[in-house]
């Protein structure tokens, strides 16, 4: 019986990884990949247990959308417009209490069937749609 790896970017130079290569998480290795190709990040969406997403930063969210199309489920960041922008059945998570990734995670891998997430977006066509709907939709405030 083999175990799913943890499979991560590259840390590069932006942080030092907690994790090394080779390290294991149960008898799962951690796997570092460096250039995945776009077909590679796909298999690795469509088969993936989880998405984890605990940008700080990010606008839009895209990843996310791209996670679903598979229908798996998803755990991202409260951070920016990610949960007015994440597909329906998002997990969120504040960025800064791991505890609550590790609880979201907890109840996605005791019942996976009941956190697919779904979303509308086929191609990038429809994500830059969406990304203007939402961007035209936006108040913003006046001085």
């Amino acid at each position: 019986v083999g175990a799913n790896p943890c499979v991560r970017p590259d840390p590069g130079t932006r942080s030092r990884p907690i994790d090394r290569p080779g390290q294991t998480h149960g008898s799962a290795p951690t796997v570092f990949l460096t250039h995945p190709s776009d077909s590679a990040i796909a298999t690795l969406m469509k088969h993936a247990s989880t998405f984890l997403y605990p940008s700080w930063y990010e606008g839009f969210g895209i990843p996310l959308h791209e996670a679903a199309r598979f229908g798996t489920p998803c755990i991202s960041s409260t951070a920016s417009a990610l949960p007015e922008t994440a597909p329906a059945g998002t997990i969120f998570a504040d960025p800064a209490k791991p505890h609550h990734w590790a609880e979201g995670l907890k109840m996605i891998l005791k019942s996976p069937t009941q956190y697919k997430t779904q979303t509308p977006l086929e191609d990038w066509v429809q994500a830059a749609a969406m990304v203007k709907e939402k961007m035209e939709n936006l108040e913003v405030a006046q001085p």
